[in-house]
């Protein structure tokens, strides 16, 4: 079974955006079947803009 370090590790390389999507170094870590959860900060604007990219 991955460790939640490995889940983190891949959580950023599928999903990290500097700035919009980022993973802390002890996010929580959720384990399930086929995979699991991970914890994640999400930049929300405070109006509406199209994001970046």
């Amino acid at each position: 079974m991955k460790s939640g370090e490995n889940f983190r590790t891949r959580a950023r390389e599928l999903y990290h955006e500097e700035g919009q999507i980022e993973v802390d170094a002890d996010a929580r870590v959720s384990v399930a079947v086929g995979g699991a959860y991970v914890e994640a900060w999400v930049w929300v604007p405070l109006e509406k803009e199209q994001r970046p990219g």
